[in-house]
Formats: C-alpha cells, structure tokens, sequence
C-alpha cells in the first residue's frame, strides 16, 4: 500500500544517480510513490521559427531527455512505485504546478556549491524552502546524504 508520494527533481547531472539511488531507497522503505521530474525551458531545446519543427524538436528532446532518465535509473535495484516526468517551461512555475498536480509529502532537490554569489533573487531551492513544507536539500557528499535520510526515516 502505498502511503505517501515523493517528488524527486533532477537536472541529469552525473551526481543524479546518486540522488536518484538515495529517493528509491527512501520511497521502498516508506513504501512510498516516487515522482522523479526533470524541467527544461522551451528555448533550451527549440531554436528554430517553424512551429512544426519546434513541436518536432519538444518531442525529439522528450524522448531523449526520458531515455537519460532511464539510464540513469537502470543500475538501481528495486525501483517500484516510480513514474518519470519531463516538462517545458519557467522552472519555479512549472514545479509549482507539477507539484500542485502531484501533491508530494517531501520533494527532494540535489544541491551545489554556489559558483557565484547570488545577490540578485534568490534560487530554486530558497524558493522550495519558502513555498514547500517537507524538502530534503540533498548536498553531493555522501555523508550528507546519509545523515538526511537517517532523519527522514
């Protein structure tokens, strides 16, 4: 029976693996449904001024995108309750959104280190903290990772 519902986001970077691997375990222990999103702006995919070729382009990209996912979830062992999303838009508006349909009990997002100062607004995972109840901020160390789901669980 499943008893509560996990939005894992991604950006496919080689560290996603991981993260992925940490959400599974996390989503079988609870027994919990997993929702791994990936968002993409329009503009990052579609370059050209045909709408026939930008909707070629989107579902191109989709299927592309859905794929990298897939492998990258391959090598995990006993990955059960968990469907993949790619969507296109604003990020901040289309996670909102998604998270609106969806109605997570934790979203867990990947964290880096900072490559400059941000002074100007604030990013995505600020945004989360402020709009979102249950985030789980996971940092690439491995150490980290475990001590956050050993306070989840």
């Amino acid at each position: 029976m499943v008893n509560s519902k996990i939005l894992l986001l991604t950006n496919l970077e080689p560290e996603s693996a991981s993260l992925m691997k940490m959400a599974i375990g996390m989503s079988n222990e609870k027994g919990s449904k997993l929702s791994i999103l990936h968002v993409k702006t329009p503009l990052s995919v579609v370059n050209m001024e045909n709408q026939l070729t930008a909707k070629r382009a989107i579902y191109d990209d989709h299927r592309t995108t859905l794929k990298k996912l897939e492998e990258l979830l391959a090598p995990i062992p006993l990955h059960r309750n968990v469907t993949l999303g790619v969507r296109y838009g604003h990020l901040k508006s289309t996670v909102k959104e998604y998270a609106k349909e969806y109605d997570p009990d934790i979203i867990i997002v990947g964290s880096k280190k900072p490559k400059r100062l941000a002074f100007m607004g604030d990013g995505l995972v600020n945004w989360l903290t402020k709009k979102f109840k249950n985030i789980i901020v996971a940092n690439p160390d491995e150490s980290l990772r475990l001590q956050i789901k050993q306070l989840v669980i």
